[in-house]
């Protein structure tokens, strides 16, 4: 206790704060990377059921080679995942900040307007969203679904308009798969929304009364004040729609994943290697957000 009394404050400081911590430490040493070094382990074995428990039989890189050459709908998932992740990214972002505008705007009803919005954070887990889940008739709001008469039809009439207009197939494909998912990804812009909304009001007033003397419009202050400075929470708010688009029980790779852990204990280490591979995407296309984002924040600097 005297040498600990003898040591420097921010020493002491520091040691302190450890020890408060090591039930965070011991947690994190269990439960995650206790599982990940097993994981890891998985793909490049064939697990087998034995008397005493798992065994693994090591057969190197079969199972990444089988994902990519031998199996035909993985590749397939991938492409289809990181298709829907470069339109329902930035669509949730841009909705979610429209949102915050809205919500940080000074009218009546204001606090009324917020919670409204703030509804989706509230039910984004727990019993009420897997109730909501598991409704049939949500699930067919969310995709889009009109249900009339016992059965279910889609915005075939929205895509057959857009094509006798004269609009590319390709372009009304996307339209309709945006309008189908207005619902999700309204549910999805809760936590991005109330980022952006902390960012908007941490922006000194007196840069907006600045632009005011000299002249500029709402539009310029949004594009010269607003965006530029929210640029930080934005770097947050991708990263968190990346992640939360890829891990979505609704993605196909995830979905692919779940299907083959549940054939059995033979499959385990096929399943592991999927997650593998998806998460090195992942963590990929999330560093490859992080620097255009935190690269356009320096072009804006200079």
């Amino acid at each position: 206790m005297k040498k600990f009394r003898d040591l420097k404050l921010n020493t002491r400081t520091s040691l302190t704060a450890h020890a408060f911590l090591i039930p965070f430490y011991i947690g994190i040493i269990v439960f995650f990377l206790v599982p990940l070094v097993n994981s890891l382990i998985m793909s490049f074995s064939n697990v087998i059921v034995t008397d005493n428990g798992y065994k693994y039989d090591f057969i190197k890189f079969q199972n990444y080679t089988y994902a990519f050459n031998k199996d035909p709908s993985f590749g397939t998932n991938l492409v289809q995942s990181i298709g829907e992740m470069l339109w329902k990214v930035p669509t949730v972002n841009v909705f979610a900040i429209f949102l915050a505008l809205i919500a940080n705007g000074k009218y009546k009803g204001r606090t009324f307007v917020r919670a409204v919005f703030f509804l989706p954070l509230i039910f984004a887990s727990g019993v009420a969203f897997d109730c909501i889940n598991s409704d049939y008739v949500a699930q067919n709001i969310m995709s889009g679904s009109d249900m009339s008469g016992g059965t279910v039809s889609n915005t075939n009439a929205l895509e057959n308009l857009l094509i006798a207009s004269g609009i590319g197939s390709q372009i009304v494909s996307l339209v309709t798969k945006i309008t189908d998912s207005i619902f999700s990804m309204a549910w999805s812009s809760g936590v991005p929304m109330i980022l952006y909304l902390a960012g908007l009001q941490s922006i000194s007033p007196s840069l907006y009364e600045a632009s005011q003397i000299e002249g500029a419009s709402t539009w310029d202050n949004f594009w010269k004040i607003t965006l530029p400075m929210l640029n930080p929470i934005m770097v947050i708010c991708f990263v968190y729609a990346i992640v939360d688009n890829f891990t979505a029980a609704s993605n196909a790779v995830m979905k692919q994943i779940s299907s083959v852990s549940a054939q059995g204990v033979n499959n385990f280490g096929m399943s592991s290697a999927f997650s593998w591979v998806y998460t090195v995407l992942v963590l990929i296309i999330i560093l490859i957000a992080i620097r255009l984002l935190s690269g356009g924040r320096e072009r804006g600097r200079r």
